[in-house]
C-alpha cells in the first residue's frame, strides 16, 4: 500500500497551490468534467503550460472524490494504479485518481507501461487523470475511438486573449485588450510566457518603466524566462539536440531536408520525433507532419541564446540558410537571412540576380530589410542592391521610406556614376517621389536605354519603370500620356509573364481610363485588380488603392452609395500605412461624398482640410484639387458661412467644377446672366473628359439658359448632358441640382429626349415640385420656398437641404417657416400633407425627394 504521504484528498490541503494569478477557465473544466468519465484521462503539454494549475483548480470545486499524486515513483503508472487497488487504499465511492507531473516517458513502447496496459488497471468506475509532460504514444488508436481515453493537449490549455489579459489584471499589471491580444499572439497563449511577461511589466512599471514592456519586449530579453526555457527545456537535452535546436531555430518553419542541411545531421526525421515526444514546442505547420515550427517564444530564446554563445556558427547556419532559398528560388528568405548573416555582399548579390523572381511572385518589398541593413555611405559595390531596395520602398513605404530615399539618393549621386543603372534607377524613385512626371519620365528613358540587363530582365524593369511613370503623370494631370504608359506596362508584363506587374499595371489603369473617359473600362480594370489582389493576398497594395478609390467615386457618381463605402473601406486598408499622398488624398473625394449624403457637413469639411494639408506642396492633379475647393465652397455655403465661402472664391485656383458651383450660386441669386459668364469661365478652364465634370458643367450651363428665358437652348444643353450622364449612369450630378433640375427634367421628357428612361430613373430619385398643375395655396409661394416644398417629404434634415441647395441652414429654417405660415399648418408633416391636396406636390405614391440613399 502507498504512503498516505503521497496523495491527499481534495477536502484537505495537500492539493498544490493555487497561484495568485489563477483565473476561471470554464472551459478547461468542461473538459475535465467530460475526461473523468473516461477511465483515463491524458493531459500533456510543455512544462509551463498550466497543466498541473488547471486540474487542480478543476479538483477543488468538482463534486467527485479526489485523490492527488504527486510524482517521485518511477514505476509505471499501471502498476501503482494496481497495488492501490490490491491495497484497497481506494475506498468509498469511485474516486479520480491524479497522477501528476510524470516527467519520464513511461508510454513510449508496446508492453507493460503502454496506455492499454494502463487502461487495464484501473477498477471499474474509478477515474485516472495523468498529467505528463511527453506526449505517451498510444499503442492502439481504438483506445481513443472505443471512448476509453480522453486527451487534453497545449492547445486546450492555450490561454485565450481574454484570459491574458485577466492574468495580466491579477498580476497587477493594467493593460488594454491590444497589448493583452499583442502579447497572446507572441506567447501563443502559453501560460508560464504570459505570467512571466506581466510580472516583468509590473516590475518595470513600479520602477517607473513601461506598462507596454510584456509586449514590446522579446522573450530574449526576459531574464525569468531565459532561465526557465534553460533549466526546463535546453539543459537536460544531449550536446547534439542543443545544435539541432540552434541551427533548425533560425528559419520559422523547416522540414526534414531543410533541418538536415542546416544541422548536417543525418537523421533528422527521427531526432524531430524525439523532441517533439519531449514536449519542446515542436508543432507541425498547418497540420502538416513534413513541416514544422518552434513556439514564437522558444524560437526567440534560442536564437537569441545561439547568438551568444557562438556568434560565428549563427552566421554561418544563416548563410546556408540563404543558400538553400536561393537554390529553390525563395529570393525574399534568401535575402533576409544572409542580412541575418551579416553577409552584405551576398545579400546585395541576391537582390540583384533574383529581384525579377520577386517581382513574378509580388514580394519586391522583400528588398526593404536590405536598404536599412547597409549604410548609404558603403564603400562596398552594393550600388544595385541598394537601388533595387529603394525600388522596394516605394511599393511598400513605411514612415521613414521618403526621408531614406533621399538619404540614398545624396550619398549615391555623389559615389556612383551618372549613367550606372543604380544611380538612374535611384533618379526615377526621387523624381517619382517629388511628383516630378517629366523628370520620371526622363530618368526612367536614360534607364532604359542602357542595355545593362537581360531580356527576361528588361521586360520586367521596363514594366515597372513605366507604371510608375504612369502613376506619376496621372497624378500630375498628364492622363492620356499616363494610360499609354500604363497600357504599355500591361503589355510588357503579360510578355514578362508576371501576374503581379499585370495586376500593377491593371490597377492604376482603371484610375487612369476614368479620367480619360472610359467608365466601363475603368469599373473592368477594378474588378480585375480586386479579384487578383484576393486571390494572391494582395489586398494591401498601391495598386489596390487606386483601383478602389476610383470604383468607390464612380459608385457614388451612380448613386450607389452602399457600394461605394464597401470600395472606400478597401481603399483605407490598402492605404493605411504612409503612401504616396495623392492616393492618401483621393480617398476624400468618395469620402466626402458619402458624409454629405448622410448630412455630415462639417464631417465632410473636416475630410477636405486634411486631403488640402496631405496635398500641400505636391503638384497633384489639377481635377482633384479643382473637385475638392468646388465641395469646400458648396458646404460652407451650406453651413451659413460666407465669409469663409467669400475668401475661397477669391484666393482659390477656379477650375471648371469651382465655376460651375459659383454659376448655381448665382442662379439661385436669380443672376442668370453672371451665372452664364461662369458658365463660360468653367468651360474654358476644362482640360479633363473626365464626364461627371462636364455634364455638371452642361447642366448648370441648362438651368442658366431656362433662367434667361432661352429654353431651346436649354433643352439641348440639357440632352449634351444626358448624352454624357446616360452611358455612364451618372445619376448623382442630376439628383444633386434638386428640385429646381427636376422641373426642366420633366419638361425636357414632354419636349423629347433620347434618355427618357434615364430621366425617369433620376425622376424616381427626385420629388417633383411645381410642374403638376393644381389649385393654388392661400398665398402664392417663392420660387424659393417652392425649392425648399419638394425637399420636405423626404428624410433630410435643415442642414442637408441647405447643403443641396446651396444656401445657409437659416435660410432653409426661414423659407420653412414662411411656408408653414401660407399654408395654414404648423409643421413638416402637416405641411407635406396639405402641399398634396392642393397639388403643390407629387402624389405620396411617387416618393419625395431623399438624396441621403437614393435607390
Amino acid at each position: 500500500m502507498l504512503p498516505r504521504s503521497t496523495f491527499s484528498e481534495r477536502s484537505g490541503d495537500r492539493l498544490p497551490l493555487r497561484p495568485a494569478h489563477l483565473v476561471a477557465r470554464g472551459r478547461i473544466d468542461g473538459l475535465l468534467d467530460a475526461g473523468a468519465s473516461h477511465p483515463l484521462t491524458l493531459v500533456v503539454a510543455e512544462a509551463g503550460s498550466g497543466k498541473t494549475v488547471a486540474v487542480s483548480d478543476w479538483a477543488a470545486r468538482t463534486d467527485r472524490r479526489v485523490i492527488w499524486i504527486t510524482g517521485g515513483d518511477a514505476r509505471p503508472v499501471a502498476e501503482r494504479v494496481r497495488e492501490l487497488a490490491i491495497g484497497q487504499a481506494v475506498s468509498g465511492p469511485p474516486p479520480v485518481l491524479v497522477f501528476d507531473e510524470e516527467h519520464g516517458e513511461p508510454f513510449t513502447a508496446p508492453g507493460p507501461g503502454s496506455v492499454d496496459d494502463l487502461l487495464a488497471a484501473i477498477p471499474e468506475g474509478v477515474s485516472v487523470i495523468l498529467i505528463a509532460r511527453p506526449t505517451p504514444t498510444l499503442r492502439s488508436h481504438r483506445s481513443r475511438l472505443g471512448g476509453n481515453v480522453a486527451v487534453i493537449g497545449s492547445s486546450d490549455l492555450a490561454c485565450t486573449a481574454r484570459e491574458t489579459l485577466e492574468i495580466l489584471a491579477r498580476l497587477g499589471v493594467v493593460a488594454d485588450r491590444h497589448a493583452a491580444d499583442r502579447l497572446h499572439a507572441r506567447t501563443g497563449g502559453w501560460m508560464a510566457g504570459i505570467v512571466h511577461a506581466g510580472l516583468r511589466a509590473r516590475e518595470a512599471t513600479s520602477a517607473g518603466g513601461r506598462a507596454d514592456a510584456p509586449v514590446d519586449e522579446s522573450a530574449a530579453d526576459d531574464p525569468r524566462l531565459r532561465e526557465y526555457f534553460a533549466v526546463e527545456f535546453l539543459e537536460p537535452r544531449s550536446d547534439d539536440d542543443r545544435r539541432f535546436l540552434f541551427g533548425t531555430s533560425v528559419v520559422d518553419e523547416f522540414d526534414v531536408p531543410l533541418a538536415e542541411a542546416l544541422t548536417g545531421s543525418r537523421d533528422a526525421g527521427r531526432r524531430l520525433g524525439e523532441l517533439s515526444r519531449a514536449g519542446l514546442f515542436l508543432e507541425p505547420v498547418d497540420g502538416d507532419p513534413s513541416t514544422f515550427r518552434y513556439g514564437t517564444l522558444f524560437r526567440s530564446y534560442l536564437r537569441s541564446r545561439f547568438a551568444l554563445v557562438d556568434p560565428d556558427g549563427f552566421a554561418h547556419v544563416h548563410g546556408k540558410a540563404a543558400r538553400w532559398y536561393a537554390d529553390r528560388g525563395d529570393g525574399r528568405s534568401a535575402i533576409e537571412h544572409a542580412l541575418a548573416g551579416n553577409r552584405l555582399e551576398y545579400a546585395a548579390e541576391l537582390a540583384a540576380a533574383l529581384w525579377p523572381d520577386l517581382i513574378q511572385a509580388g514580394e519586391l518589398d522583400g528588398l526593404k530589410p536590405l536598404l536599412s541593413s547597409i549604410p548609404v555611405d558603403s564603400s562596398r559595390d552594393l550600388d544595385l542592391g541598394i537601388a533595387l531596395a529603394a525600388l522596394s520602398l516605394q511599393l511598400e513605404p513605411d514612415h521613414r521610406s521618403a526621408e531614406r530615399l533621399r538619404e540614398v539618393h545624396a550619398a549615391m549621386r555623389s559615389s556612383v556614376a551618372a549613367d550606372s543603372p543604380a544611380r538612374l534607377l535611384l533618379d526615377v524613385l526621387a523624381a517619382r517621389a517629388a511628383g516630378d512626371a517629366e523628370g520620371t519620365r526622363e530618368a526612367a528613358d536614360r534607364l532604359l536605354h542602357t542595355g545593362t540587363a537581360g531580356a527576361a530582365a528588361t521586360l520586367q524593369l521596363r514594366s515597372l519603370l513605366l507604371s510608375f511613370v504612369g502613376t506619376t503623370e496621372s497624378w500630375t494631370g498628364d492622363v492620356f500620356e499616363a494610360r499609354a504608359h500604363l497600357r504599355e506596362a500591361l503589355a510588357l508584363a503579360d510578355d514578362a509573364g508576371s501576374t503581379w506587374l499585370r495586376f500593377i499595371a491593371t490597377g492604376f489603369l482603371a484610375e487612369a481610363e476614368a479620367k480619360c473617359g472610359d467608365i466601363p473600362g475603368s469599373l473592368h480594370r477594378v474588378e480585375q485588380t480586386l479579384r487578383a489582389a484576393d486571390r494572391h493576398g494582395w489586398m494591401r497594395s498601391s495598386a489596390v488603392g487606386a483601383a478602389a478609390v476610383m470604383g468607390a467615386l464612380i459608385a457614388t457618381l451612380q448613386c450607389r452609395f452602399d457600394d461605394a463605402a464597401a470600395l472606400v473601406d478597401v481603399a483605407e486598408a490598402a492605404t493605411r500605412r504612409p503612401r504616396d499622398r495623392p492616393e492618401r488624398a483621393a480617398i476624400a473625394l468618395p469620402r466626402l461624398v458619402l458624409l454629405v449624403s448622410e448630412g455630415r457637413v462639417a464631417d465632410a469639411l473636416d475630410e477636405i482640410r486634411r486631403a488640402e494639408a496631405g496635398l500641400r506642396s505636391w503638384p497633384a492633379d489639377p481635377v482633384v484639387v479643382d473637385t475638392l475647393d468646388a465641395w469646400k465652397l458648396r458646404l460652407l455655403v451650406a453651413s451659413g458661412r460666407t465669409d469663409e465661402a467669400d475668401a475661397l472664391v477669391k484666393d482659390a485656383a477656379r477650375g471648371p467644377l469651382m465655376w460651375s458651383v459659383i454659376a448655381r450660386l448665382y442662379l439661385d441669386r436669380g443672376d442668370a446672366r453672371a451665372a452664364l459668364a461662369a458658365v463660360a469661365a468653367a468651360r474654358e478652364t476644362q482640360t479633363t473628359v473626365f464626364p461627371s465634370v462636364a455634364m455638371d458643367i452642361d447642366l448648370v450651363h441648362a438651368l442658366a439658359l431656362r433662367a434667361a428665358g432661352r429654353t431651346a437652348e436649354a433643352h439641348a444643353r440639357l440632352e449634351a448632358a444626358l448624352d454624357l450622364g446616360e452611358p455612364a449612369r451618372f445619376l448623382r450630378p442630376l439628383v444633386s441640382h434638386g428640385p429646381l433640375l427636376a422641373t426642366l427634367l420633366a419638361a425636357h421628357l414632354a419636349h423629347g429626349t433620347s434618355h427618357a428612361a434615364f430621366v425617369a430613373e433620376a425622376l424616381e430619385l427626385m420629388a417633383p415640385t411645381s410642374g403638376l398643375a393644381g389649385a393654388a395655396a392661400p398665398e402664392p409661394l417663392t420660387p424659393r420656398e417652392r425649392q425648399v416644398l419638394g425637399y420636405l417629404p423626404s428624410n433630410m434634415s435643415h442642414e442637408e437641404i441647405a447643403a443641396a441647395l446651396f444656401v445657409s441652414v437659416n435660410t432653409v429654417k426661414t423659407h420653412a417657416r414662411s411656408i408653414y405660415r401660407k399654408l395654414g399648418v404648423d409643421g413638416r408633416r402637416a405641411a407635406v400633407a396639405r402641399a398634396r391636396e392642393l397639388r403643390l406636390l407629387a402624389p405620396a405614391s411617387l416618393g419625395g425627394l431623399d438624396l441621403t440613399r437614393p435607390g
